[in-house]
């Protein structure tokens, strides 16, 4: 039997899921952000890696306010879109550094 304080679980929807979805994507996006922006300042690409760091530097400000006050699902998510962000950004920079 249910109590009034008992939690009950809602059901997975788009409108429950596109927050997390965006913390996902701009986590992916930091990691590659930054690995991109490693890769341009070792080949002394300096002006791409400054403009970069724009980018890097606004996302993490979006990411920052969210998470800040966010769950655990939200925190896996973020977590979920660096390991893809790593991984996308692996696969690029490896044919950029093997002329492929």
């Amino acid at each position: 039997m249910r109590t009034k304080d008992s939690k009950t679980e809602k059901p997975c929807t788009l409108h429950s899921v596109m927050p997390r979805l965006f913390i996902f994507l701009r986590a992916a996006l930091i990691v590659l952000f930054t690995t991109s922006n490693i890769y341009l300042i070792s080949n002394n690409l300096y002006i791409y890696a400054i403009l970069l760091s724009a980018g890097i530097s606004t996302m993490w400000t979006l990411n920052v306010k969210d998470l800040a006050i966010s769950d655990w699902k939200d925190r896996i998510a973020y977590i979920l879109g660096g390991v893809v962000g790593t991984s996308v950004s692996l696969y690029v920079l490896s044919g950029l550094v093997n002329g492929a």
